[in-house]
């Protein structure tokens, strides 16, 4: 795109409908709708409700967050981590997402935010990660995951019948083990931990915890992904209830939760996770998300075995060049939107 005039993308993320690109220069563009301020680039209401080209995120120089090193976007608020491990959020507050210590009371100033606000100032952040209305921070030892906003689910680890939603930052002390990675579906939560096992908790409607059998009680306590293999990677998408996991043992990536797969005019789902042939997130995520138009699929006549026979899959990617090039993760809504 001409807007970024040869500057390399290093990271892409993807809310509902609208986008925020990191080039190595450490700037943030964005693009899409803005009715929420969720682009970043005004400290006052947006004057239009949608950008239709990249355009830089004014809010990093009026902050001077010149440090960017990560990005993550919600449904419609997004998140940037410095390399001070320090978290900025902006856009929708309706659940409390932001992080600014206080409930939306449903005026404008308090539901959405067009600053850019620092939300844990007494720990050092490494990761961020976004869900549709929640947010998840990790800490620099491990042991700490910072949790905000929605909690209708239970995917800030709090019971749903006791708390709503979160505005103050909160932390779950996860004792079990060393959280090494974590990631947010749209209604879910995942920690990866030390040596490569993945807890999951939160909303459990498609198969997102990994099992058939979660009581809707407790779906707010982390619950082990019972498989035999460790993994080193986890992803899920904001605006998903899909998740993948890489598994180094097996060179391969297991998939559960909400999947394109039609079975009777009805969107498939995996309650358990289930082993690809496949390596790349990206190609994963565009093979296996519901909303997708990628690819051909071919499935069992017999699928109440779940039996997926991904070798007869003949996904054909030459009509979308893209996906050669995109190293990133968050890419689906991207090319979606462009296609």
């Amino acid at each position: 795109l001409e807007a970024f005039n040869g500057k390399r993308i290093i990271q892409l993320s993807s809310g509902l409908l609208f986008t925020i690109v990191l080039c190595a220069t450490k700037e943030c563009y964005s693009w899409g709708s803005n009715n929420c301020g969720q682009l970043g680039q005004s400290k006052e209401p947006p004057r239009i409700n949608r950008v239709l080209c990249p355009d830089k995120m004014t809010l990093t120089d009026i902050f001077k967050l010149s440090d960017i090193i990560a990005i993550s976007c919600g449904e419609a608020f997004g998140a940037l981590l410095s390399s001070e491990g320090d978290v900025f959020t902006f856009g929708s507050n309706c659940s409390g997402q932001l992080a600014h210590n206080f409930y939306p009371s449903g005026d404008e100033f308090s539901m959405y935010c067009y600053d850019a606000y620092r939300v844990v100032e007494t720990e050092f952040i490494t990761q961020i990660f976004c869900g549709a209305n929640h947010l998840a921070m990790l800490a620099l030892n491990g042991k700490m995951v910072y949790l905000c906003g929605d909690n209708r689910y239970g995917q800030l680890g709090l019971s749903p019948k006791k708390h709503q939603n979160i505005c103050r930052p909160f932390h779950m002390n996860f004792t079990r083990r060393k959280v090494i990675s974590i990631a947010c579906g749209a209604k879910h939560t995942m920690f990866l931990t030390f040596p490569g096992l993945i807890f999951a908790f939160g909303s459990n409607s498609f198969g997102q915890l990994g099992s058939k059998c979660v009581d809707e009680d407790t779906c707010h306590v982390p619950k082990k992904i019972e498989i035999n293999t460790l993994f080193d990677q986890i992803y899920s998408h904001a605006m998903s209830n899909m998740c993948m996991g890489y598994t180094p043992e097996e060179q391969c990536i297991y998939v559960w939760g909400e999947v394109a797969v039609l079975t009777e005019g009805q969107p498939g789902k995996f309650d358990e996770p289930q082993k690809t042939n496949l390596q790349s997130f990206p190609k994963t995520f565009a093979l296996f998300e519901r909303n997708n138009l990628m690819g051909s699929f071919r499935y069992s006549e017999n699928f109440s075995k779940r039996k997926f026979f991904l070798s007869q899959f003949q996904p054909n990617f030459d009509n979308f060049p893209l996906l050669k090039k995109i190293s990133y993760l968050d890419f689906y809504y991207y090319i979606s939107s462009h296609h």
